[in-house]
C-alpha cells in the first residue's frame, strides 16, 4: 500500500505479539475498527481462519468510508494452515458472502487446472510460465478475488 501511495498503512492482527501490528482486535467484533476511518482495505487470505467471516465483512465494510473500496482474497484451494483455518470458497461462494453489505462487487476466480496441481505439489509461482498462470478456467480456480466499492464520494478531509 504504501508503494502505491498510501500516507498511513495499519495493519491488523488478532495476535498482540506481532511488532508490525499498529490495530489488534478481532475482525469478527464490531469495536475492533472506527466507523468510516479508511480509504482503502487489502484484506489477503484472511477470511479462511474466522470463525463468522460474514460478520468480519459487515464490520470491515462499516470501516471503509463512502467511497472507498475493499479488496478481498480468499483460497479457492489450500492445504489446511492450522487449527483455526476453517472456509474455502468458490466465485459464487465469495460472491453471496459479500452480497447484501450495502456494497457494489465484482468477484471473480483466478487459476487453471495446472495451476491448482502445481500449487498442491508446492511448485511455486516462478516455476511456471507468465502465460501458464494467466490462464483462467473457472472449473479450477485456486484463489478468489472480491472488489467491494462502497457509494458515496470519497472524503480525503476526514
Amino acid at each position: 500500500a504504501s508503494r502505491l501511495g498510501a500516507d498511513t498503512v495499519e495493519i491488523v492482527d488478532i495476535d498482540a505479539s506481532n511488532p508490525t501490528a499498529t490495530i489488534v482486535g478481532d475482525l469478527c467484533a464490531a469495536d475492533t475498527l472506527p466507523e468510516a476511518s479508511f480509504d482503502a482495505i487489502v484484506l489477503t487470505q484472511t477470511l479462511q481462519f474466522l470463525p463468522d467471516p460474514r460478520r468480519a465483512l459487515r464490520h470491515l465494510v462499516t470501516a471503509l468510508r463512502p467511497g472507498a473500496t475493499m479488496l478481498v482474497t480468499v483460497p479457492a484451494l489450500s492445504r489446511v494452515a492450522d487449527g483455526t483455518d476453517r472456509w474455502r470458497w468458490t466465485p459464487l461462494g465469495l460472491d453471496e458472502l459479500s452480497s447484501g453489505l450495502g456494497c457494489s462487487t465484482s468477484v471473480s476466480g483466478l487459476g487453471n487446472n495446472l495451476a491448482c496441481r502445481a500449487f498442491l505439489m508446492g511448485v511455486a509461482a516462478e516455476d511456471l510460465s507468465r502465460a501458464v498462470l494467466e490462464i483462467e478456467d473457472p472449473a479450477f480456480p485456486v484463489i478468489v478475488t472480491a472488489r467491494l466499492e462502497k457509494p458515496g464520494p470519497r472524503d480525503r478531509s476526514a
